[in-house]
């Protein structure tokens, strides 16, 4: 039996993967929703990346904030994650679904995220891996909606015999469902492109806008 700790740190609060045993678990508030789409990997290989990540958060000055991602000069090589499309409408009831691409990905292996949005406005109904998962490795992914307005996710692809994603792709995949009349923005408030390294890949994100009419 292994135990992960502190596989995702999002908002102050631990995204940590507890008691693997035949199936990851994640320690979240009380509601959690868990997409498993991994098979189980070696001991050797979880006691490698929680390591990893423990070291990570520690050196690599854990996530990206794009508010003081801003006040440091652009970079080139610098990553983007990118939701689209840019703009949804909808009325309310009706189903909107967002996707989340990387470009100028560089090994990546796991993705923590936190995405803000207004609750009043549109509510999430699930969350997927994207099509960029689907060769090298299933992945696990595990959400949090338990802070209304917050979704908090965690994707990683653990393992020594995966293949890291490298270039772009899609993702992550949101539905969200139209709940009342208005507009409101989603932005990725901290998230980071990690691989099998103790260094976070610089990254950028840009937002999207839903306007429920």
């Amino acid at each position: 039996m292994t135990t992960l700790n502190n596989a995702f740190c999002t908002c102050g609060r631990a995204l940590c993967v507890a008691g693997l045993v035949s199936v990851l678990g994640l320690c979240l508030p009380a509601t959690v929703h868990s997409a498993t789409m991994v098979g189980v990997a070696g001991s050797q290989a979880v006691g490698q990346d929680q390591q990893a990540t423990q070291t990570e958060q520690a050196q690599a000055g854990g996530l990206h904030d794009p508010e003081r991602s801003r006040e440091r000069p652009e970079r080139r090589d610098r990553a983007r994650l990118v939701l689209s499309p840019a703009v949804s409408v909808g009325a309310p009831g009706e189903e909107l679904r967002v996707r989340l691409f990387v470009v100028g990905a560089r090994e990546l292996l796991r993705l923590p995220a936190t995405l803000h949005y207004d609750p009043q406005v549109v509510r999430v109904v699930s969350v997927r891996a994207g099509s960029a998962w689907k060769s090298g490795g299933k992945p696990t992914l595990m959400y949090d909606t338990s802070r209304p307005g917050e979704l908090v996710v965690g994707l990683a692809r653990l393992g020594r015999e995966v293949t890291p994603i490298t270039g772009g792709g899609e993702i992550l995949q949101i539905t969200f469902e139209a709940v009342a009349p208005g507009d409101t923005e989603l932005a990725l408030k901290r998230f980071a492109l990690l691989g099998r390294g103790t260094q976070s890949q610089s990254v950028e994100a840009r937002p999207a806008m839903v306007s429920v009419q």
